[in-house]
């Protein structure tokens, strides 16, 4: 019997939660399928690929053991604000004056919005998570060797229990 994994679930989520930023609907911008798994440097991304998200799990997450063998990530149950950290980096690229016009500061608030509707839409992550909270964000403009590009990156914590002993295992 193939284990259940929860964390496969809700990455399966999150890649189709991003994939709905379209530009219609309450969204700003248009991801398309410019969806990674991996962690991607600005530089080596095409021009045509732009705006673009890289979502990254690999991170350090603590348990806490609850009864008959189950767990929970983070510190313990009730704490939403520890669990399973989940990032993700989205990146823009306009004209190199973008930044000195306000056009690139523009295109980033627009995104920092659109992923933050997108991820708090459904906090379950499809039914995989007991939550899902925002923990931190930034923004960033290149001044540099990136000129005319920016990034935006969210920390989000996802909450869920598992039970690894179970007739039908979870992890």
């Amino acid at each position: 019997m193939a284990i259940t994994s929860k964390q496969e679930g809700v990455m399966a989520d999150i890649a189709t939660t991003l994939a709905n930023i379209d530009g219609t609907g309450n969204y700003n911008l248009n991801l398309g399928s410019n969806i990674w798994r991996v962690y991607r440097h600005i530089g080596d991304i095409e021009d045509d690929k732009f705006p673009c998200a890289c979502v990254i799990d690999d991170f350090d997450t603590q348990y806490q053991p609850l009864t008959a063998n189950e767990y929970t990530t983070g510190q313990n149950q009730q704490d939403v604000t520890s669990g399973w950290p989940v990032g993700i980096i989205t990146y823009h690229k306009l004209a190199t004056d973008a930044a000195l016009t306000g056009t690139l500061q523009k295109e980033q608030i627009q995104m920092f919005s659109d992923v933050i509707i997108a991820m708090l839409a459904d906090r379950t992550r499809g039914g995989n998570a007991l939550s899902t909270v925002l923990l931190s964000s930034s923004k960033r403009v290149g001044w540099r060797d990136e000129a005319g590009s920016g990034s935006c990156s969210f920390v989000f914590i996802i909450k869920y229990d598992f039970n690894p002993t179970a007739s039908t295992p979870t992890t």
